[in-house]
């Protein structure tokens, strides 16, 4: 399948059978208590969103600024994730509690102001429809940095895709040169890793992923750069291989340091790395705030391209841009 022009939206008869799917998987998981049981409608959901039920109205990019946003007269500072022409993603500030549809009025910094509906509350975001009338000052800021950001995104989906391309190059020749089988390379199997904690595993290819993902990787990891991590996940979210400051052997006397610098041999369940890694037939590029300790870590905007072996999906290659504000 091909991919969508960066930006664009997917339709047709999937996006209208997937639309109430993804509706129904999302209010189930609302209602589901946390922990395993809650993995399997989040999953649903994310499977029919990715065939064509995104639920916002147009598309939006990863984008970080300071923002303010009054809810019932009350103003709280906090940051942008995403923005585009019809919405955006901020995040939630502490104080604010969980709230439904209401009207709000956003100011970002170096925009402009913004009146706005709140449409969607999770534990660190907030989802925000636009609506008219609008500032033309501010709304003609907005279009120009919407049509940056596309531009930029076009350039990181290159890269990443280049990446993806790499790694197919590699397990395609490991197999035409029986260096490795399609039952191992594709194998779900896991063993965990006693004593380890996060839980560490080990798959059957583990070996030939720590020889041949490392020199592919160094090519795309740059923090100099901002880079936050360049990594490959195969289609259950395990990452064989981090980065080498990433993957120190774990400390269980120190659980902090274990949780940020022993990140290999891991699975990564969460919904960002199941989109891009199962999901998602086309490169996906996301903002989110990493899980590592004291709750939750830097704010990355992540773009991710499938990586797909003889016409089979192993997963994706994922490259994380750091967008955290300073200070």
């Amino acid at each position: 399948m091909d991919a969508p022009a960066a930006g664009s939206l997917p339709s047709g008869p999937a996006a209208s059978v997937a639309l109430p799917v993804a509706g129904s998987a999302h209010r189930l998981r609302q209602i589901s208590t946390p922990g395993r049981l809650a993995k399997q409608p989040e999953r649903l959901e994310i499977a029919a969103r990715s065939t064509g039920a995104e639920r916002r109205m147009g598309p939006r990019m990863p984008h970080a600024c300071r923002a303010v946003i009054k809810l019932d007269g009350v103003e709280h500072a906090t940051t942008s994730i995403d923005l585009g022409h019809l919405g955006m993603m901020l995040e939630r500030p502490p104080a604010l509690l969980a709230l439904g549809s209401v009207e709000a009025f956003v100011r970002l910094e170096g925009i402009g102001s913004f009146p706005a509906r709140l449409v969607a509350v999770d534990v660190q975001t907030m989802s925000l429809k636009l609506l008219h009338p609008r500032d033309p000052a501010s709304a003609e800021r907005l279009t120009e940095l919407v049509r940056q950001l596309d531009l930029a995104n076009a350039a990181v989906i290159a890269t990443a895709k280049k990446f993806a391309d790499d790694l197919a190059d590699v397990f395609a020749e490991a197999l035409a040169s029986h260096n490795i089988s399609q039952a191992v390379l594709f194998s779900s199997e896991l063993s965990p890793v006693a004593g380890t904690s996060p839980r560490q595993f080990i798959h059957p290819a583990l070996d030939f992923f720590e020889d041949a993902l490392p020199p592919i990787a160094a090519r795309y990891y740059a923090p100099d750069k901002g880079i936050a991590y360049a990594v490959a996940t195969d289609r259950n979210c395990y990452v064989p291989v981090h980065q080498p400051a990433y993957q120190q052997p774990q400390r269980l006397d120190d659980p902090r340091f274990t949780h940020s610098f022993s990140r290999h041999r891991r699975i990564y369940d969460d919904s960002w790395t199941l989109r891009a890694a199962r999901f998602s037939p086309w490169p996906v590029v996301q903002a989110y705030r990493r899980d590592m300790p004291r709750g939750f870590g830097e704010l990355v905007r992540e773009v991710s391209a499938p990586v797909t072996v003889l016409g089979r999906r192993w997963g994706a290659a994922q490259i994380a841009y750091s967008m955290d504000l300073d200070d």
